[in-house]
């Protein structure tokens, strides 16, 4: 019942509700990874990064191969400026799931948090080219400006601060867009 109730106040973005409900069946059910993992995605809605990480890593030690615990325990790690536990959770979980952009962005900041620039490039390059047009592709552009920056590849860097500026431009005006369409059809009548 509860977790039933918690899916229903997640579909509609009531998080803390969500979470409470979540709590509520976890204690009927202590070890249930699905949940776990259910209460660490809305912890991350509500911003809460340590209690999701705290979830992750419960459902971590149930299922320890788990390749969504590990990016999401490695993931906000590396949010939170802890490369050290990030990044072999984060090569870890794309051995098993590889092709994953937003697990290569994540990884490739860890990387150069922890200095290895040129790993680090790698990783960058391959989440940029594969999410293209999106919002992991942009902040990957982005890191690699930093990155080779640190390198002292000044050509390289001006080209990754172009790209990240074209495609932050470009979503810029998209959302722009979006938002006069929105306007018109809210407002038909006006000009």
């Amino acid at each position: 019942m509860h977790r039933v109730q918690a899916q229903l106040y997640a579909e509609v973005g009531e998080h803390t509700q969500a979470i409470t409900e979540y709590q509520a069946a976890l204690k009927q059910q202590p070890k249930n990874p699905d949940l776990l993992e259910a209460l660490g995605d809305e912890y991350r809605a509500t911003s809460r990064l340590d209690s999701a990480a705290d979830a992750y890593r419960q459902e971590l030690e149930i299922v320890p191969a788990n390749p969504v615990a590990m990016y999401n325990v490695g993931s906000i790690a590396i949010e939170r400026g802890d490369a050290a536990t990030g990044v072999p959770l984060l090569e870890a979980m794309i051995k098993t799931f590889p092709d994953s952009p937003v697990a290569e962005y994540f990884l490739g900041r860890g990387l150069a948090a922890s200095g290895r620039y040129e790993e680090a490039v790698d990783w960058l390059k391959r989440s940029a080219a594969a999410d293209k047009d999106g919002e992991i592709g942009k902040r990957s552009w982005y890191e690699l400006a930093r990155v080779y920056t640190r390198l002292h590849r000044t050509g390289d860097a001006e080209t990754a601060q172009r790209e990240y500026s074209r495609l932050r431009d470009q979503q810029e005006k998209k959302s722009a867009q979006e938002t006069q369409e929105w306007r018109k059809l809210a407002h038909p009548d006006s000009k």
